[in-house]
């Protein structure tokens, strides 16, 4: 399945995609953020998962989705500044 431009694995998560598909339903604003929500949340337990599993690479990389998508979440800021000093 090709989403902008990034190849991706059947049941692989995109939170991008996730959060703009799960608005199109209806197509009302509530479900778009509903959507983001899940994925944010999502992306986060993640992160976190792999950060405790000293997964540092991987939960940088799931952290920077959650701050794409909500740029002012605290705890991705938080725990993203901790994995980057186990990368240094």
């Amino acid at each position: 399945m090709f989403i902008t431009g990034r190849v991706m694995k059947p049941g692989m998560m995109n939170a991008r995609a996730v959060a703009r598909l799960s608005g199109l339903e209806g197509g009302d604003r509530e479900g778009a953020d509903e959507g983001r929500e899940r994925a944010v949340k999502s992306l986060f337990m993640r992160g976190i998962g792999y950060y405790r599993n000293g997964k540092y690479r991987e939960a940088v990389r799931e952290l920077n989705e959650v701050l794409e998508l909500d740029p002012l979440h605290a705890g991705a800021q938080a725990y993203l500044e901790r994995a980057e000093k186990h990368l240094d």
